[in-house]
């Protein structure tokens, strides 16, 4: 499931929650993502981690997660490390970012969905929906030490801020002993 943020938005923990959610197999639309998240209040303030593990906690039952924060220097450090922690399936993240056309920073939440030494392919709400039969829609690269959206030009390009850690949800899926997921 994707579901696109407007660039002045702050729903990406949920629009990002929602894709994560499609990728294990658990689909939740825009209102009931919103609405899980209780995103449509005014003056929303965003969503914590630990709200991001609740909420997908009770849409995939059986689910259980644990934050894990990787602390780097560089953007070769980073994918360095999260090579060294990626087990080849979908991770929800967190990381403050650089919104590099403004040169500000916010936190930003986006499914990894590959690691490679060179790029680390990403769903990202900020940006168009992926191609028809590729998950993704957006990579992180080095420019200049920084790990950033490859796509430089664009108006929502964002690097990683390493000033503050990023954070992976780390999960599984209870199984019954029958070994059928509980889904």
């Amino acid at each position: 499931m994707f579901v696109r943020q407007g660039p002045r938005s702050i729903y990406c923990a949920p629009y990002a929650t929602a894709a994560f959610l499609g990728l294990i197999g658990q689909s939740l639309g825009r209102k009931e993502i919103l609405r899980a998240f209780g995103a449509r209040r005014a003056n929303w303030p965003g969503a914590s981690r630990m709200e991001i593990a609740r909420v997908a906690g009770a849409a995939c039952p059986g689910l259980r997660t644990s934050w894990l924060h990787l602390h780097a220097s560089s953007g070769t450090d980073l994918f360095g490390r999260l090579a060294q922690v990626w087990e080849g399936r979908p991770l929800l993240a967190t990381a403050n970012c650089l919104l590099l056309r403004h040169e500000v920073t916010d936190w930003h939440t986006f499914v990894i969905l590959a690691v490679a030494h060179d790029a680390v392919r990403i769903v990202d709400p900020l940006f168009r929906p992926p191609a028809d039969g590729d998950l993704g829609n957006m990579e992180l690269r080095l420019f200049d030490g920084r790990a950033q959206t490859s796509n430089q030009s664009s108006r929502l390009a964002w690097a990683v801020d390493f000033g503050q850690p990023i954070c992976l949800m780390r999960w599984s899926i209870d199984v019954a002993p029958d070994g059928r997921s509980p889904n």
